[in-house]
């Protein structure tokens, strides 16, 4: 494969993942905020409803029986039409959870798809095994050659999408000859997620019986029956979100991998996606995907990769909370021989402070780690200390100045974005006097 080949795989492979993981961050950012919208508009509903039987004299049954009230003719109207109006926001509410997981396994499906197009462009001999059928009519509507070989692909990626998701990562396994794809830790909960969302958009998520057999399958205990209604929470949304975004990811990488496109584009990816999870405190996320980028059939570039995955495996379970494991990580490693950056980093996951004061005087006043002092997760924690900050201001003549992000809270967000619309408000009378 000639080098400009590759450099454009290696950018389709990139560009996928980027695109996927975008799309499913979208989903998950935006879920709270959708919800609390729809949370609000149900209350104001019910207040519509409420307000409009009590105006017009009408007695609701009381709590918790199951009465009926007398709605005079003149009223029918109006009476039907707040009802509708309280039911349907209830009923959007309900559904935007499942609305989110079906987003997001379809973007899954598209990374998929799209993984199966750059596997048939690495390998454009294999395109000789596919037994696609093409009329004569169509074949004469085609240009050239490209435009047969682009249509025998997508009938292929047709046929593979449309079977279950096991059955799809089955079909990847034998194509690039691996059989890893399906042996992970959470398999039998992302086959859960898979089949809740069929349920969802064939059955509203009433059970089935392919639900329960594929579930029990792939090794999950599933203590439902046939019927049962299935609902999806907040937290159950982010559960879908991590296990998705996990299965996408490490099924990219051993792909990529396959591909022999070369180990530095796929070791890049994957150092950014971890450090940009630790960055934003999904540390179970990073825990995963960085204990995969250590098994040994994980190969890297060079060791360089291998020891900042090891730091960054050992971060995660540090800033999780986790000591005892972060600790048996680091102790596990002789860093006496190693650069500076990684004495640093185990001294400071070992807490010894004043070892890592001495390394930030051996670094010196180095303009890139003034940034990384201030920026990376790994001195989160350390920053804070007295110790650090005189060591700080010793090297660089400044005191240390930084302030960590607030983790996002979703009441102030709404809080803030009621002010603004009331401020909005308040301008619109002004402006109309």
């Amino acid at each position: 494969m000639n080098n400009e080949k590759q450099e454009e795989l290696n950018k389709r492979m990139q560009d996928t993942i980027e695109n996927f993981l975008r799309q499913i961050d979208g989903h998950r950012n935006s879920f709270p905020v959708l919800m609390n919208a729809l949370i609000s508009q149900t209350q104001i509903k019910m207040k519509d409803l409420g307000k409009f039987l009590r105006e017009n004299g009408i007695e609701k049954p009381a709590s918790g029986t199951k009465g009926t009230i007398t709605i005079p003719p003149h009223l029918h109207t109006d009476f039907i039409e707040n009802i509708k109006n309280a039911t349907s926001s209830r009923f959007a509410m309900r559904n935007m959870p499942r609305s989110v997981i079906v987003s997001m396994v379809s973007s899954y499906d598209a990374l998929i798809g799209n993984l199966i197009r750059i596997i048939y462009k690495a390998n454009e001999e294999s395109l000789n095994s596919l037994n696609t059928v093409i009329p004569i009519s169509e074949i004469l509507g085609f240009s050239d050659i490209e435009e047969i070989k682009s249509y025998a692909v997508e009938k292929q990626v047709e046929t593979v999408l449309r079977s279950n998701h096991e059955e799809q990562l089955e079909w990847l396994e034998k194509k690039i000859g691996v059989n890893t794809l399906r042996d992970f830790e959470h398999f039998k909960d992302f086959i859960e997620v898979m089949e809740r969302r069929n349920l969802f958009v064939h059955a509203d998520g009433k059970v089935s019986r392919q639900y329960i057999d594929q579930c029990r399958k792939a090794g999950l205990t599933v203590d439902v029956t046939l019927g049962d209604t299935l609902t999806a929470d907040y937290a159950y949304v982010r559960k879908s979100y991590d296990i998705i975004a996990e299965t996408g990811i490490k099924v990219t990488q051993v792909v990529w991998r396959k591909l022999g496109l070369g180990l530095n584009a796929c070791d890049d990816s994957l150092q950014d996606i971890t450090f940009n999870y630790l960055c934003r405190k999904q540390y179970d996320l990073a825990n995963n995907l960085l204990r995969f980028a250590m098994l040994p059939a994980v190969k890297h570039v060079d060791s360089e990769y291998e020891w900042v995955f090891r730091v960054n495996l050992a971060l995660s379970y540090y800033l999780a909370g986790n000591r005892n494991k972060s600790d048996e990580i680091v102790k596990g490693y002789d860093w006496s021989a190693l650069k500076a950056s990684y004495r640093l980093a185990a001294s400071v996951l070992f807490e010894d402070n004043d070892t890592a004061c001495d390394i930030m005087r051996e670094i010196g006043a180095d303009k890139d780690y003034k940034t990384y002092y201030q920026k990376w997760p790994l001195f989160r924690e350390f920053r804070k200390m007295d110790a650090f900050r005189q060591t700080y201001e010793e090297l660089y003549k400044e005191p240390f100045s930084y302030q960590e992000k607030d983790e996002f809270k979703w009441k102030k967000f709404l809080a803030e974005a009621q002010q603004i619309m009331a401020e909005e408000e308040a301008a619109e009378k002004e402006g109309g006097k």
